[in-house]
């Protein structure tokens, strides 16, 4: 994936763009999410650093960052993050849904939260399409 200068991600093999995530709901995600700044279980035991980040590899070992992350270092993992739930949230929507950036931003930490594979079979994505 790759972030255009207008804000848009694009998958590498060329798929679907989407509109990037506003300022608000970058900070939506971060207070919602709260800060960790080393791997450590979520509420419901997964492992997780930053604001949300699901490890995927013990200790976080994908993560570029060192660790303990700053909050501003904690920020740019969420914002490498969030084109990945964008794009799954683009790919499931159909394009006649009109969302303003608000909505657009709350969408995708929805997604972000519960993943993209539920996402997919959620009733809410039914409904808007």
């Amino acid at each position: 994936m790759s972030t255009h200068a207008n804000g848009s991600a694009k998958e590498k093999d060329g798929g679907k763009c989407c509109r990037a995530v506003n300022q608000e709901g970058l900070e939506l995600i971060a207070r919602w999410e709260g800060f960790v700044a080393s791997p450590e279980p979520d509420p419901i035991g997964l492992p997780t650093v930053g604001y949300g980040h699901l490890c995927q590899q013990e200790n976080c070992a994908e993560v570029k960052y060192e660790f303990p992350l700053t909050k501003t270092i904690a920020l740019q993992l969420l914002n490498d993050d969030i084109p990945k739930y964008a794009i799954c949230l683009a790919k499931h929507l159909n394009e006649g849904v009109r969302l303003n950036d608000n909505q657009w931003a709350a969408l995708v930490s929805w997604v972000y939260n519960v993943g993209c594979d539920n996402a997919k079979t959620s009733t809410l994505v039914k409904r808007l399409n």
